[in-house]
């Protein structure tokens, strides 16, 4: 979900669109044949909205590290945000530069879903 739609950053599946659902599971047959053969692989989300994609990946592949980018992100959405997935392998970051300075290595892979609607 894009930042701006938010109304609230709950978490629940409950409450989640039947479509972004069904995207998680698209999104695991891709991403299935590559984290099988590179289970620590570092997934670069940008455009992640309010996370909910990569907090489901990173369930599923819990070896993998993901870097979540959003233009929208404030100081204080961060906060909110990084509260639920704080356990899970998540970095967010408000910029592209802000990856590059936390970041040395290149990227596995790279999710525009919320970009390129």
């Amino acid at each position: 979900m894009d930042i701006c739609e938010a109304a609230s950053f709950e978490r629940e599946k409950t409450n989640r669109h039947p479509w972004e659902l069904a995207r998680i599971e698209v999104v695991k047959n891709f991403l299935t044949p590559v984290l099988t053969q590179k289970p620590t692989a570092t997934i670069l989300d940008l455009g992640c909205g309010d996370v909910f994609v990569a907090q489901q990946l990173s369930i599923q592949y819990s070896k993998a590290t993901f870097h979540c980018v959003d233009i929208a992100f404030t100081p204080e959405i961060i906060t909110t945000i990084s509260e639920p997935v704080k356990n899970l392998p998540i970095s967010l970051y408000s910029s592209t530069q802000e990856l590059s300075s936390s970041i040395s290595h290149k990227v596995d892979v790279v999710l525009l879903l919320d970009v390129i609607e």
